[in-house]
């Protein structure tokens, strides 16, 4: 029973984290600041900060949480104040909230916002989880045939005299 509980977290932690990835791919590549990933909720039992990201792992392994500069709607003023040299409004988490690119000619600005970007770039951004979903149900498939599957041989031991042929 214990088993068959912790495959089942296993199979959806497996999905969680590929979806929120999916979604964090998307928004880098769009150029959208993502300060916090995390696998699972509630209480953050570890935590490292990697770039402009802080990754959590969570104490409760249901869901997972990709945190989009902007996307909540709270950043109205952070563009701003980032660019002035004031810190980030407290909705915000402070940490890592702005990734800084360095260039030959000194600082170039901050990563953009939820609001900075197009409608096509939401959209990519929005769809990057389930797609990568897609994409890892797509690659278990093909895993799976090419390994193969066991197959179970039906063999007749013995026929019992009297009994009906067909």
């Amino acid at each position: 029973m214990l088993l068959s509980f912790l495959a089942i977290v296993f199979v959806f932690g497996v999905i969680v984290l590929v979806h929120e990835w999916g979604h964090m791919t998307a928004a880098k590549l769009c150029g959208v600041s993502v300060p916090d990933f995390a696998i699972g909720m509630g209480k953050s039992l570890l935590s490292k900060q990697i770039g402009g990201t802080r990754y959590h792992l969570c104490l409760f392994p249901i869901g997972g949480y990709v945190n989009i500069a902007g996307l909540d709607g709270s950043e109205s003023n952070s563009k701003n104040q980032l660019e002035s040299g004031t810190s980030a409004p407290s909705t915000l988490p402070p940490a890592g909230q702005f990734e800084i690119k360095h260039h030959r000619d000194g600082l170039a600005p901050r990563n953009k916002t939820w609001r900075d970007i197009n409608g096509f770039q939401k959209a990519f951004i929005l769809l990057g989880g389930p797609l990568m979903n897609f994409l890892l149900a797509l690659a278990i498939i093909f895993v799976m045939g090419s390994i193969g599957f066991p197959q179970n041989a039906v063999l007749i031991a013995e026929v019992t005299p009297g009994s009906p042929e067909k």
